[in-house]
């Protein structure tokens, strides 16, 4: 077999040069985006204008096991089938939350979902509530089947009981 193969091509060792209209990032080459350009529009449910802020903010949580226990032990208890409710009326001037979500009612991934779904519940209700009291959401086993509806119906019950809701 004498002659070249048509599919191999002869490329030169030499290395050319480089062309004075190539591209290459100097130290301030690449920055992104340009001065006073907007970030790309948000997708999904979440893309609307938002009234309320999604987070539940700090000021509005019982953080300390003290004050958990305070609710608890003085506080009104509000049984329902999926959730109870402690209420006490406090001087504050808003009202706080807190959330105990036990072990019967599922797995890590259903006790958080069922966490989530409460929160949200009480960040959506906020604004009818009166001033004064320190609240602990409490979940039940069968928490766990209920749907955000459901959940969310039964604790607005049980908070027009315990009397925080207007």
């Amino acid at each position: 077999m004498t002659g070249e193969r048509s599919d191999e091509k002869n490329i030169p060792a030499a290395q050319e040069k480089a062309r004075p209209e190539a591209w290459l990032h100097g130290p301030h080459g690449n920055e992104g985006r340009p001065q006073g350009s907007r970030p790309s529009p948000r997708q999904g449910p979440e893309a609307a204008g938002r009234l309320i802020p999604l987070l539940f903010p700090s000021g509005l949580r019982i953080c300390r096991r003290k004050e958990v226990v305070r609710v608890l032990s003085e506080g009104k208890v509000f049984r329902g089938g999926l959730i109870s409710v402690a209420a006490l009326n406090t001087d504050a001037d808003s009202v706080r939350f807190a959330f105990s979500i036990k072990r019967t009612v599922g797995n890590a991934v259903v006790r958080n979902r069922v966490r989530r779904r409460l929160r949200e519940a009480c960040r959506i209700m906020y604004p009818g509530f009166s001033p004064g009291w320190d609240v602990l959401v409490m979940a039940g086993p069968r928490s766990a089947g209920a749907d955000y509806k459901a959940l969310e119906a039964e604790l607005r019950e049980l908070m027009r009981r315990a009397g925080v809701q207007v």
